[in-house]
């Protein structure tokens, strides 16, 4: 038997049953399948693209997303903004960088190195900043809040 903080599982060792992360939660899973994923439309997924920051990883972890099949380009956030349906449970990804963490995939380099957009002359703490308000947006949309089951999610350090 393994158990953490959060749930008991049985057979840890079995290949089948691997013990699960330390932030894994089973409890909290829904396990039907009506969401849609969508991004928010403030940086990556827009023409101004260019002027945020992108981690190598974060480009990466966003690519997945875009290619994950419940992802649906055709939804426009602002458009769900304007028209909030309570019946849509949203997987919203934020698609700016709120992290600074530069040990990817080149530990021990510089923050640009490690960067797939770099915006010159921005400097590591401008990234934050930057996302803090964004962050806020996103949060506090109309979007997000008409479904209670709908998650903002950010890749986070």
């Amino acid at each position: 038997i393994y158990q953490n903080q959060f749930v008991t599982y049985e057979n840890p060792g079995a290949a089948a049953n691997p013990p699960p992360s330390y932030f894994s939660t089973v409890n909290d899973i829904s396990h039907d399948d009506d969401y849609e994923i969508v991004t928010t439309d403030y940086g990556w997924t827009t023409d101004k693209r260019d002027q945020f920051s992108q981690r190598k990883v974060s480009e990466e972890f966003f690519n997945a997303i875009l290619s994950h099949p419940k992802y649906n380009p055709k939804t426009s956030w602002d458009e769900l903004g304007k028209n909030p349906d309570p019946s849509k449970r949203l997987v919203v990804f934020l698609d700016i960088d709120t992290c600074i963490e530069c040990n990817y995939p080149n530990y021990g380099a510089t923050l640009t190195d490690n960067l797939a957009i770099t915006v010159k002359g921005e400097k590591w703490h401008e990234i934050i900043s930057k996302s803090c308000s964004h962050i806020r947006r996103a949060a506090e949309s109309p979007a997000l809040k008409a479904n209670k089951d709908s998650r903002l999610i950010l890749l986070d350090c």
